[in-house]
This record gives C-alpha cells, structure tokens and sequence, in this order.
C-alpha cells in the first residue's frame, strides 16, 4: 500500500498566554468527573466501594487578570468561607482588613473620597458582615488560647463544608418566647432581651441563655406550678432543640447553660456584635436588648470606617 506522505506542519503563531487559561469545554482533557472515576480504578488495596471520596472548593472561572469573571457567579458567603480556609493557619486582622478593602475598591460602587455614595451589591452585601465576625472568632483571636486549641479550631474550620464554615464564622442564634414557635435572630446585643431564652449555636459551642425575666421565673420554680405550664414547655423546648442538634454533631461540641449575670453567659457576649455598650448610656434603662462591657467596635463602625477607606485615595 503506498504510503501517505504527511506535509511538515506549518510553524503556528505562538498564543497568547492567557489562551491556555481560557479553553472551550469540547477541548477540555479531564474533568472533576473523570479524575475520581481515575481514582476509583487506581489498584490501591482497598475494597470494592469502600473508598471514601470528597472534593471540597469553589469553582472559578479563570480569567487573567480580571477577577470579574470569578465574582460574577459567587457570593460573599463562598468568598468568606474560600479566603478563610485557605489562609487560616497564617491569615491575621490585618491581612483579613486589606482583603476586603481591595475587594470592596474593585467590585463596589461609590465616588471618590465620598464616603455616602458607597453602595454593596446584592452578591457582596453580606461579605463585610462575614468578615467582621471572622476578624473575633478563635481563628484569628489567639489570646488566652493554647498553641493546640487554636490549632484545633483551625482543623476543623479547613474540613467543613459550606454551612458548617459559616456558623464557625458567624454563629447562629434563635430565640424562644411566648409569642410563638422559635425564630432566628440577628447576631446582636438588641436580640438579648428579659423575656426571651437565647439558643446559639457556634459549632464549637451550644448555649442556652435565659433572660433576666425568665431566670427570675425559672428561680421562683413557676415552672412546676400547674398554672405556668406553657413556661414549663417554653423552658423544654430548647432543650430538646439542644439534643436533637448535639446527636448529629461530630466533634461534640461543649454544652453551656447559663442565665443574665451567669459567668458563662460570656460564651454568648462575646460573640454578639456589641451594638450597645456601656458608652451607649441613652439605651439604659429601654427595651433596647443588654449593653455589653466591651472595648471592641461595632458593626455599625466598622462599615463606617470600612466607606472611608475604601472611597479613600490614599488606600
């Protein structure tokens, strides 16, 4: 049979770089698919269908030098969760600050040195809050912890998926009363009211906290007069809340009950963004929620200084 000749292949304009990032699917060697269906007939001795698999991240479009295309499709949520893992063992209030004041400068709207004209989009609204809560949690406030639990909070938030990373980072919190069945709340100072009882759930930590109201009650023993039923079945409920939750949590996490003025109503303190503290004395004496005894700013400051240096030129 003769033999096809084949004509020397013509040299080809070399391609821009940023061609090997920006690839159709069709011409896509593997896919995520198809690299563990790799790993599932590697001849590792492990048994038929016994081999655990997981693939942990957030998808991004690559696109160099333009994060847009990446923004584009994820929220502040992933971006919390994402930057934190990633940098948790070596990430530091300063590194968390500078972060989000690049990602507010290059994604958010506003006006040069007009701090007003600052406005969050939809997909980023909830990232500085995110961040405000990552900047006080055990990931990053090392104070009063040993090497080997700051080590041990820090596996844990690198391990978890999705949901589980943000209730490390911000936990949360509902509330019990007579008024209903329990609702979430906002993780505030405002939300710890007298006659309220205060689940919150930090995934490290579950904490029931009973107002200064009902822990008078409580005290009183209303709870086993046949009259005050309906407070025996409020002081019930979040207890069989807390059961339910600690059955499916794997590491156990610590169970704290506590009450207003207890020594270990601080679990909860110091985890609520400190709207009203000891400096806000015209909210003494209203319904306004418990003021906290606290050096730290509040959300509220934060998002103000958070305008300023982002519209900042000098930033």
């Amino acid at each position: 049979m003769p033999v096809q000749q084949t004509r020397p292949a013509q040299p080809q304009e070399q391609p821009f770089v940023s061609s090997r990032f920006l690839q159709p699917i069709h011409k896509i060697d593997m896919t995520l698919i198809d690299l563990l269906g790799e790993l599932q007939r590697d001849p590792w001795p492990v048994t038929q269908g016994k081999r655990p698999l997981r693939s942990t991240g957030v998808a991004l479009t690559i696109a160099v030098g333009l994060l847009e295309g990446g923004c584009s499709s994820h929220d502040g949520m992933a971006w919390s969760v994402l930057g934190s893992q990633k940098r948790a063992p070596t990430c530091s209030r300063g590194w968390t600050d500078r972060q989000l004041i690049r990602l507010c400068q290059k994604f958010e709207q506003y006006n040069k040195e007009d701090p007003t004209s600052f406005r969050l989009s939809d997909a980023y609204s909830l990232y500085p809050q995110f961040m405000f809560h990552l900047r006080r949690s055990p990931f990053l406030q090392v104070f009063n912890n040993r090497p080997d639990e700051s080590s041990y909070y820090r596996h844990h938030f690198a391990r978890q998926d999705l949901t589980l990373s943000l209730i490390m980072i911000q936990p949360i919190l509902y509330f019990y009363s007579f008024h209903g069945p329990p609702e979430l709340v906002l993780l505030d100072s405002s939300s710890i009211l007298a006659d309220r009882i205060l689940l919150m759930n930090t995934f490290f930590q579950i904490v029931i906290y009973l107002g200064e109201t009902i822990a008078q009650w409580q005290k009183a023993s209303y709870q086993d007069m046949p009259e005050y039923e309906n407070f025996k079945h409020l002081l019930q409920a979040p207890l069989e809340d807390t059961q339910e939750i600690l059955q499916g949590c794997f590491p156990m996490p610590r169970y704290v009950h506590t009450e207003h003025g207890g020594s270990q109503a601080r679990f909860l303190l110091s985890k609520v963004n400190p709207s009203q503290t000891h400096n806000n004395l015209y909210a003494w004496g209203q319904e306004t929620g418990a003021p906290i005894l606290t050096d730290d700013i509040s959300l509220q400051v934060f998002m103000d200084h958070l305008k300023k240096l982002a519209v900042s030129n000098a930033s």
